[in-house]
């Protein structure tokens, strides 16, 4: 819970949302991936974690933006400063974003399914 409370320290941003997603996804794959033991428990900790804030703390913002959709575009928003920042590629850069978000989002949600 330390590190989920330090990813939104400063409040909840789109950018914070992805992070915790992208980060649970990449330490679940990693715990999976490399046969630790105890992976199972630890991973259903770390989805329970995120799950709970998410519904303690996070749904509260994303209804207040509008819900999912309102999510996505700030999503879209974000993406498109950070491309800003990057090289002004926006296309490429804004798909490549996006699909990370979807593939992470899905994939948590069938390692959670598949550990259940």
């Amino acid at each position: 819970m330390r590190i989920i409370r330090g990813v939104f320290q400063h409040g909840i941003t789109a950018g914070h949302v992805m992070s915790l997603l992208i980060f649970g996804y990449r330490y679940i794959n990693y715990l999976v991936n490399k046969g630790i033991d105890g992976a199972e428990q630890i991973c259903r900790q770390i989805m329970s974690s995120i799950i709970s804030y998410i519904r303690q703390y996070v749904i509260t913002w994303i209804k207040s933006i509008g819900g999912w959709n309102g999510f996505l575009d700030e999503v879209k928003q974000y993406v498109a400063e950070q491309v800003a920042k990057w090289n002004n590629n926006i296309t490429r850069q804004n798909l490549l974003v996006g699909f990370l978000v979807v593939v992470t989002a899905v994939n948590l949600g069938a390692l959670y399914y598949r550990l259940k």
